[in-house]
């Protein structure tokens, strides 16, 4: 190229971040900028050998042609078939050809050297433009207009500039100060780091100053302090990926495999844009529906619900159910045209382009700029084949990243591996540790260090030294220097500082101080209370607080659980799916019509009666789901297991006392008086009641194994049990004996080999194993009287020891127990009258909680509240 018509410009060469000033100062000495151009080195060497930037062409044509290499190679067959590998050697080769290198002397001393010399050689001549040292060295050109400034260089590019200042290019020198202000700071952690700065930045009244990280993932964290400040800034770092990459694949993906879990994923990401489109995912997801099924109306929930055959789904599942099918309808009908063409194409990029291309003006600038790149790419893509172009544009398109790099401040950030700093008045260097400094990365991948140092390519050293003279050139650059490092990192473990920094501070005789922090205003505690006219209106209706027993234990779980559930009445309204609860509701119901029949050989159902109970117990979800009918099946199965070793454990347990089922699902509602003018209206439905001829006792069935504990009686957590056997004592006139859960879970036991009494080893039969698991299956629960005749033996039932006597820890007075909840429920009324609705939550009560999204807490755990010191024992102990 003959550069003649240049020679009466002057070109200035120079990192971007020093135009600014290095214009101000043409202007300053000649008052004028005719013929001056400014440009960065990449600009010069693309002003001087013009490429056209066919990348994406370029790769697909490198892909095709290591394809083809693919016989021909020992170890790497498998590995060439992977994108990734193409680009990892069009990158070893763009760098070979940046630093001059023969290519005929690449190693080959095992299979996988050979195979990669192979790819290499193949695709080299693509990319031969890339060799700019041999170009500028085979021209005739001259360079006498060329002014170099000094910036960070690579030791191809540091070659290109002695090749440049060779054939009569200027290098000018930056003026060192004769003095550095250094000053030396550390911090707690990168955000009070971060913070620091931000506050010492709005204090000063330089014109430039230049930020350093040490470690380019500091920039989120800088960045919203900073713009929480408002301070101004410009940096020449950071990339993003926009969405419109993900909604464009996940397109392409659907028109491929036209199934519904590549439409699922396209409506995850929002490709399909629709008012509701969790409901539509929903929907597909729960009922299991193909892609044809999608296309037509949804009414499988409304006719299944509308014939009356749902038994065990409740109205507020069906509800639930009806209102998302709703929703999907409404939502399907928003994306049916996009789909149907979507389904019907067979190209899939010109399609989805096309899909968003008709509302461009309508997307986001970093969405628009994203499209015009993937229109690039399936432009420069569409000469191979479907199925090497299927392979690199999905690739290419996920390539894709744009900067986020802001422009015009005072204020530059940078990074150390890209330093590029201004004509600045301070710079100051955060992340100064042993970690992130200097910030230098060694090679890997297929062409790692130990490839490279049989290479004629720029040796480990060669490229470390290149990089650290310039990093340690900053620390005599500038006239006010600060250095900063974070001594730990956020989970509070220690980080040490870089060592070049530590030896510069001790030659600078400089001593580490901590960054002055300002904390500005107070901390803000919110209170958590209602205006008691609020209360009243949330909670209170005709002097009465009504509720179940287990919503008011919620309350002394966490207030303003309660506040929201109960208060604001935010109940989840979910769809309706196979859990706990459901599984529940069918075994009560089994456990309710065997006991009708049968109030004391219940246990005794056989296999085939307990099936035919299950057929049709599992009919709900027959009807709702028939494509999940093996599912049923099997959950079915396993439950008809599962009752059967119930009943084998709950017969003996039956037969051992005198008590029978009498009432089951018993409903019943009862107004509670407390110390106030208000009373608890409460309302519930217990289990399952047993009587004898001249007593009572309350069973609970829990799907897990569950006790009473003093601690959460007393502090209203556990209120439910006893409460019904209060409201149960002034309904029979019968004696009330205690209240048990009946646990459901048959758990597992471990059986030891031995036994060890009177201190010898005795053999576990299987008599002994029996008693084990007994034991381990026990009514747990609390009694109420001395003696409980009503029961023959001690092994079914928690707390009763020799000759049918409670043991004095599971003893305990109902008439205290109710005086005690009186005392309980009177501060709840008191404490919803005030309008007291604190975030006081106990254990594992946030890990379950509904509103945890909204609540965010983060404080401690609470332990239960001791509302009351009656003492509820039976003061008679009966001894062993």
């Amino acid at each position: 190229m003959d550069n003649q018509i240049f020679l009466n410009e002057e070109w200035i060469v120079a990192p971007k971040t020093l135009h600014l000033s290095i214009m101000e100062s043409k202007l300053n000495d000649t008052l004028s900028v005719r013929g001056i151009r400014l440009m960065t080195l990449d600009t010069l060497l693309a002003t001087l050998f013009p490429v056209i930037n066919e990348n994406s062409k370029l790769f697909t044509s490198a892909y095709s042609i290591i394809q083809e290499k693919r016989k021909d190679c020992i170890v790497l067959k498998e590995t060439i078939s992977y994108p990734e590998f193409t680009r990892q050697v069009i990158d070893f080769v763009v760098y070979a050809m940046k630093n001059d290198v023969d290519f005929s002397t690449l190693p080959k001393e095992n299979p996988k050297e050979i195979d990669l010399a192979l790819c290499v050689e193949a695709v080299e001549p693509l990319f031969r433009s890339h060799n700019v040292i041999s170009q500028i060295r085979n021209s005739n050109m001259t360079f006498n207009h060329v002014t170099l400034y000094p910036f960070y260089t690579q030791p191809h590019q540091q070659k290109i500039i002695d090749l440049l200042i060779e054939k009569g290019a200027k290098q000018v020198d930056i003026d060192k100060p004769d003095f550095v202000n250094f000053q030396y700071f550390q911090a707690l952690n990168s955000r009070q780091e971060a913070e620091a700065v931000a506050q010492w930045l709005c204090t000063q009244s330089f014109n430039r100053i230049g930020i350093v990280l040490s470690d380019p993932a500091g920039l989120p964290v800088l960045s919203s302090v900073f713009d929480r400040y408002k301070i101004e800034y410009q940096q020449t770092i950071g990339h993003i990926q926009p969405n419109i990459i993900f909604r464009f694949l996940s397109l392409v993906r659907l028109i491929k495999e036209k199934n519904s879990a590549s439409l699922v994923e396209a409506l995850t990401h929002g490709a399909l844009e629709c008012s509701n489109r969790q409901s539509l995912i929903d929907y597909i997801q729960h009922f299991d529906l193909t892609v044809e099924e999608v296309l037509q109306p949804f009414k499988h929930v409304k006719t299944v619900c509308e014939s009356g055959k749902l038994q065990y789904i409740d109205k507020r599942n069906q509800i639930a159910l009806r209102k998302m099918e709703y929703e999907a309808n409404v939502s399907q009908g928003e994306i049916l045209a996009d789909l149907i063409t979507m389904l019907s194409s067979s190209n899939p990029y010109i399609t989805t382009f096309d899909h968003f291309a008709k509302n461009f003006s309508f997307l986001f600038e970093d969405d628009k700029h994203a499209l015009l790149s993937i229109k690039d790419i399936i432009e420069q893509c569409a000469f191979e084949a479907g199925e090497t172009a299927d392979i690199v544009i999905p690739y290419l398109i996920e390539q894709i990243s744009l900067s986020s790099q802001k422009q015009s401040a005072p204020i530059i950030i940078t990074d150390i591996k890209n330093l590029e700093l201004p004509d600045c008045d301070t710079v100051i260097i955060l992340g100064l540790n042993q970690r992130s400094f200097p910030g230098f990365s060694t090679k890997t991948g297929l062409f790692d260090e130990d490839y490279l140092s049989k290479t004629a390519l720029p040796t480990l050293k060669e490229r470390l030294n290149s990089h650290m003279s310039y990093v340690q050139s900053i620390f005599y650059r500038f006239e006010n220097l600060i250095c900063s490092y974070a001594s730990g990192n956020y989970e509070g473990k220690g980080v040490a500082p870089a060592y070049q920094v530590e030896v510069f501070a001790q030659q600078q005789n400089i001593s580490l101080k901590m960054w002055p922090l300002v904390h500005h205003g107070k901390t803000v505690t919110r209170e958590y209370q209602l205006e008691p006219g609020i209360s009243q209106k949330l909670f209170f209706n005709d002097r009465k607080l009504g509720g179940s027993v287990s919503s008011f234990e919620r309350f002394f779980q966490c207030p303003y659980q309660y506040y929201f559930q109960s208060g604001l009445k935010l109940n989840k309204l979910q769809s309706f799916e196979l859990n706990s609860a459901f599984v529940g509701t069918i075994q009560h119901a089994i456990f309710e019509n065997l006991a009708k029949d049968n109030p004391k050989g219940y246990p005794k159902t056989t296999k085939e009666e307990l099936s035919l109970l299950l057929d049709s117990s599992f009919k709900d979800l027959h009807l709702l789901y028939p494509k999940s009918a093996k599912r049923w099946d099997i959950v079915q199965a396993r439950m008809q297991e599962n009752l059967m070793i119930t009943f084998d454990r709950l017969n003996p347990m039956e037969e051992d006392t005198s008590f029978t089922v009498t009432h089951q699902e018993y409903k019943f509602e009862h107004a509670w008086p407390t110390r106030h003018d208000i009373s608890i209206a409460l309302r519930g439905i217990i289990d399952r009641i047993d009587m004898t001829s001249s007593a009572f006792r309350i069973v609970d069935y829990k799907s897990s194994a569950k006790r009473l504990k003093i601690d959460k009686v007393m502090g209203g957590l556990q209120l439910q049990l006893t409460t019904y056997l209060i409201i149960t004592s002034k309904l029979f006139e019968k004696t009330p004996v205690g209240a048990f859960y009946l646990s459901m879970r048959n758990l597992d036991v471990t059986i030891p080999r031995y036994k060890i009494a009177k201190k010898e080893a005795v053999d576990f039969d299987s008599e002994l194993s029996e008693a084990e698991i007994v034991k381990k299956h026990k009514l747990t629960g609390w009694f109420f009287v001395e003696k409980a005749e009503m029961f023959r033996s001690k092994d079914y039932v928690q707390g009763l020891i020799n000759d049918q006597k409670v043991d004095k820890r599971y003893k305990f007075d109902l008439l205290k127990v109710e005086e005690l909840f009186t005392e309980i429920y009177s501060y709840l009324v008191n404490e919803l009258s005030l309008g007291q609705i604190q975030r006081r939550p106990t254990e594992s009560t946030c890990k379950f909680c509904d509103y945890a999204s909204i609540c965010w807490y983060k404080g401690k755990v609470y332990d239960p509240l001791a509302i009351s010191d009656i003492d509820i024992s039976l003061n008679k102990e009966v001894d062993a």
